[in-house]
């Protein structure tokens, strides 16, 4: 199994245009590589700082079924699965969702975060919970970047089967200097739960300031 990791630039909501335009651009190049898999962070679509109280949320929102529906047609015109993290409504609530397309571009997965740190809440209802799906290469879970601090959620995915766990994160730190900057799910954290479950745990986060 081949996997493609789209570290994308982690951009302002206002230029959410631009980044659902980035978003194909870099499937089509990730698919020259013929990967037969392609992960993008959390919140790849339309950004993780939504910012609610000015209006921009609900104009960036208009476009996420298009963006997954262009995500779709290319997982079926490419013949990949593609794991895409993106804000996205389901059934009245808005959720910061992980959306799997299989080869064919059908929806085979919708994994939403239930671990809301920090400012999550502030506009994301938690998911209801995870489960595994099926692939070619086996049994498949999803959970989203604070989730891999709960021990008990890649325990129930890979209770579910699952023996890779995809984790679209968009992980965060401060420090004065670039070469001080650290995380811990990335430094312990995510390697512990690989251990604990022994499982495989894909991590694709964003890039930039």
């Amino acid at each position: 199994m081949k996997l493609a990791l789209v570290q994308i630039r982690g951009d302002t909501v206002y230029r959410y245009e631009d980044t659902a335009s980035r978003i194909k651009t870099m499937i089509e190049k990730a698919c020259a590589e013929k990967p037969d898999f392609i992960v993008f962070p959390e919140c790849a679509y339309p950004s993780y700082l939504i910012r609610p109280e000015d209006g921009i949320m609900e104009e960036s929102l208009a476009g996420s079924e298009a963006v997954l529906k262009a995500v779709s047609e290319l997982a079926r015109s490419h013949s990949v699965y593609i794991c895409i993290g993106i804000a996205a409504r389901r059934e009245g609530k808005l959720y910061n969702a992980a959306v799997t397309f299989d080869r064919k571009g059908r929806e085979i997965d919708f994994t939403a975060k239930t671990n809301l740190w920090h400012f999550d809440d502030r506009w994301f209802a938690p998911g209801p919970g995870y489960s595994a799906f099926d692939t070619e290469f086996g049994r498949i879970g999803t959970m989203i970047c604070a989730d891999g601090r709960i021990p008990e959620i890649a325990g129930l995915l890979a209770r579910d089967g699952a023996r890779l766990i995809i984790d679209p994160v968009n992980l965060v730190a401060a420090a004065e200097k670039p070469e001080q900057l650290s995380n811990q799910q990335y430094e312990f954290i995510l390697q512990e739960r690989a251990r604990e479950n022994g499982v495989y745990i894909a991590v694709c986060d964003k890039c930039g300031v």
